[in-house]
């Protein structure tokens, strides 16, 4: 990828025209909430700019249980529920993997976003599924980057992270992210995901990632706005 930050968006959020016009690489959402064919992909590859980057947000049935509230956009029926979520060492989670890495295939797709619920614990059993899962996968080169919520300390986070060669997922404006090769951003905007930003609150980010790899992608409702100041920003210096 070189030195240098990508700036995008959770979800494209406008006609996808336009967003190939002003950004470079996109978090894409709706293989996160539903199960597509890997065909609806390949043809999302061959409309984008042959530079343009996507970048997938792992399907709920692998990091969250069925009581989620995101299960109701989900788009297919599913059997034995009880099999899905917190990275469970389950036929049906694996197969949903399998499914994941064809559309990875298909957009030539190299990072993989995998945000787990407050719901999702330290407890032994949680910990112990997630060390199995990406050690099971075949990793190749792809970059796995781990968004954590809830009540995960920074050792526990940063242990996980170094034993299975994860990219520590955060929001800057709420913790400090493990350094590495490769950073990731989301801004949420706080509660609600209301918080706009403004130029003076967003350069001592741009600051800190001068030389630095990685992704920036932002999540609040003024995400057009703020992402196209940062985008500047980071231009600038």
């Amino acid at each position: 990828m070189g030195t240098k930050i990508k700036v995008g968006l959770s979800g494209f959020s406008m006609a996808r025209g336009k967003y190939y016009k002003i950004y470079e690489v996109v978090e894409l959402q709706d293989t996160f909430y539903e199960i597509k064919k890997v065909d609806y992909y390949k043809k999302l590859r061959e409309e984008a700019p042959e530079k343009f980057e996507f970048v997938i947000k792992v399907s709920q049935l692998i990091t969250h249980p069925p009581s989620s509230p995101t299960y109701k956009r989900l788009n297919i029926e599913i059997k034995n529920p009880e099999n899905y979520g917190f990275f469970k060492p389950t036929e049906e989670v694996f197969n949903v993997w399998e499914h994941t890495e064809r559309i990875g295939n298909a957009l030539r797709c190299n990072v993989f976003l995998f945000q787990t619920p407050a719901s999702f614990k330290p407890s032994e059993e949680n910990i112990e599924n997630i060390k199995r899962f990406f050690t099971s996968i075949k990793r190749d080169k792809k970059i796995m980057c781990w968004e954590s919520r809830g009540k995960w300390s920074k050792d526990e986070i940063e242990k996980i992270c170094k034993s299975l060669s994860l990219v520590d997922v955060v929001d800057p404006f709420e913790r400090e992210g493990l350094p590495g090769e490769t950073l990731y951003y989301r801004i949420h905007g706080g509660r609600g995901y209301r918080k706009s930003y403004s130029e003076k609150e967003l350069l001592p980010l741009a600051l800190k990632l001068k030389g630095k790899r990685g992704y920036v992608f932002f999540n609040n409702l003024s995400r057009i706005k703020d992402s196209q100041i940062f985008l500047k920003l980071i231009e600038k210096i």
